[in-house]
C-alpha cells in the first residue's frame, strides 16, 4: 500500500491540522565511539559493515560521461562483510577522490594545508572559528567505510547522492550500514579554468547527466534492486535531486536535507523542465527553521499533489546549514561546536534516522510499517524539537 494512504487517526490530524505537530528527539547519553569512527559520533548505525569503492566509465564507451568530455567517477558505499570496528576513510580521503591518480604523501600534505586554510577563512564553511590544528583534525576525522572489501549477500535498495562525493559521505556510510547502497557521481579534477560565463542551466544539465549515468550504473550492479532507488541531496544537491525525480522514472523517492529549492534566490522557474506537478514519488523535505523561513515559493511544494510529501522543520536555533553536511561533521566530530554541541549532535542524528526510516517506509509499502513510522515520529520526546507535517497525494500520477 502506498505511503501516507492508510493513515491512522493521528496521521490524519497531523496532515490536516492548522498547526503542525511538534515532535522531539531524545538525547540519551551514549558511550562515545572510538576515535577511528569520530564522524559517526552519536549516530545510530545499522548492522552492516560498510565498503567503499570508486567506479569509472568504460574508456571504450562512445557515449555518456567521460566519452568526449570531463571524466566522471562514481563513489559507491555498500553493505559489506567487514569488521565494523575497523578504521574507516577520513574526510581528507573523500576530498581527494577527484584526483585521477592516487595522491602522493606530498600532495596529501599540501592539499590538507589548503583545505584547512579554507575552513579557517570561511565561517560559512567552517561554521565556527577554527585554529589550524583544529581544521586539520576535522579533515582527519574518520568514519566506518573501508576500501575494497566484499559486498554483503543480497539485493539492496539504493540512493543517488547529488552534490559531490564528500558532502554527505557520513550520511552515505549510515545508509550503507542500514543495507542501502549509496552512490555519488563526481567530476575528476580538471586543472583547466572553468568557463565563468556558463549559464546556471548548463551546470544543472551536467549534474543531471552525471546522475542519469549513475542510475544506469546502479541498474548494472548485481547487488542492487534497481526498482528501489531514491535521489538525495543537501543544499544545491537537494535541488538537483528534486530535478532528477522530475525527469527520471527510475527514481522512486526524494530526500532533501536543508535545500533551498523553493525560493526566489534559487529561482527554479528559470529551468524549462521545472514542473512541480510532475513530482509523483514520495518526498521527504527536511530543513532548518532558518532555511524554511526563506522559502517564499513553497507553494510549489504544495502543488506536488501526485506526491506523498513529508515536511520536517528542525527548530534548534543554533543549527546551521552545514551542520547537516560533512563540513559540520568535521566540527562536531572533534568537539569544538561549543555550547551548541549536544543540540547540534542530536539534530544531526535525528536527520540520519529520519532518512533511513522514511526510505524504509517508502520501499516496504506496508501499512503496518507505515503506522510504525508515524508512531515513531510521534513518540520522539524531549529536546531538539522539530515540526512535522504530512501531505498525502491527492491527484493521480501525471
Amino acid at each position: 500500500m502506498p505511503p501516507f494512504r492508510a493513515l491512522s487517526c493521528w496521521a490524519v490530524l497531523l496532515a490536516l491540522a492548522p498547526a503542525a505537530l511538534v515532535v522531539t528527539v531524545s538525547t540519551a547519553s551514549a558511550a562515545a565511539p572510538p576515535a577511528a569512527r569520530a564522524r559517526l559520533l552519536g549516530v545510530e548505525v545499522g548492522p552492516h559493515g560498510v565498503g567503499f569503492e570508486v567506479r569509472r566509465p568504460d574508456s571504450s564507451a562512445r557515449s555518456g560521461p567521460g566519452a568526449d568530455g570531463p571524466r566522471v567517477g562514481l563513489a559507491v558505499w555498500y553493505p559489506a562483510d567487514v569488521d565494523p570496528g575497523r578504521a574507516g576513510i577520513d574526510a581528507l580521503d573523500y576530498r581527494l577522490l577527484d584526483r585521477l591518480d592516487p595522491p602522493t604523501d606530498a600532495l596529501r600534505r599540501s592539499f590538507a594545508e589548503s583545505e584547512a586554510a579554507t575552513l579557517m577563512a570561511s565561517p560559512h564553511v567552517g561554521i565556527v572559528p577554527m585554529t589550524k590544528e583544529q581544521a586539520l583534525a576535522s579533515l582527519s576525522a574518520a568514519g566506518m567505510a573501508v576500501r575494497r572489501v566484499p559486498w554483503s549477500q543480497g539485493r539492496f535498495p539504493a540512493v543517488v547522492i547529488l552534490g559531490g562525493p564528500y558532502y554527505l559521505s557520513t550520511t552515505a556510510e549510515v545508509l550503507a550500514s542500514h543495507g542501502i547502497v549509496a552512490v555519488a557521481p563526481f567530476r575528476f579534477h580538471d586543472p583547466q579554468p572553468r568557463d565563468a560565463d556558463r549559464p546556471f542551466s548548463a551546470y544543472i544539465e551536467d549534474a543531471l547527466a552525471d546522475a542519469d549515468w549513475a542510475l544506469g550504473e546502479l541498474r548494472a550492479m548485481r547487488g542492487v534492486d534497481a526498482a528501489r532507488v531514491a535521489a538525495l541531496g543537501h543544499g544545491g544537491g537537494g535541488f538537483q535531486a528534486l530535478l532528477l525525480a522530475m525527469r527520471s522514472r527510475n527514481v522512486s523517492a526524494i530526500v532533501n536535507i536543508d535545500a533551498g529549492n523553493f525560493s526566489t534566490r534559487t529561482n527554479p522557474g528559470q529551468l524549462s523542465f521545472y514542473r512541480p506537478g510532475e513530482v509523483r514519488v514520495p518526498y521527504l523535505y527536511i530543513a532548518t527553521a532558518q532555511t524554511r523561513a526563506t522559502q517564499d515559493l513553497f507553494d510549489d511544494f504544495m502543488k506536488m499533489q501526485a506526491s506523498d510529501r513529508a515536511e520536517v522543520v528542525l527548530q534548534e536555533r543554533a543549527l546551521r546549514h552545514h551542520d547537516l553536511s560533512d563540513l559540520g561533521r568535521g566540527v562536531t566530530a572533534i568537539g569544538i561546536r561549543g555550547d551548541a554541541q549536544p543540540q547540534v549532535q542530536a539534530s544531526y542524528a535525528i536527520v540520519q534516522r529520519l532518512v533511513v526510516r522514511f526510505l524504509d517506509d517508502v520501499w516496504s509499502r506496508d501499512a503496518r510499517n507505515h503506522a510504525e513510522f508515524l508512531t515513531w515520529l510521534r513518540d520522539r520526546t524531549k529536546t531538539a524539537s522539530f515540526t512535522a507535517s504530512l501531505h498525502p497525494a491527492s491527484a493521480r500520477e501525471p
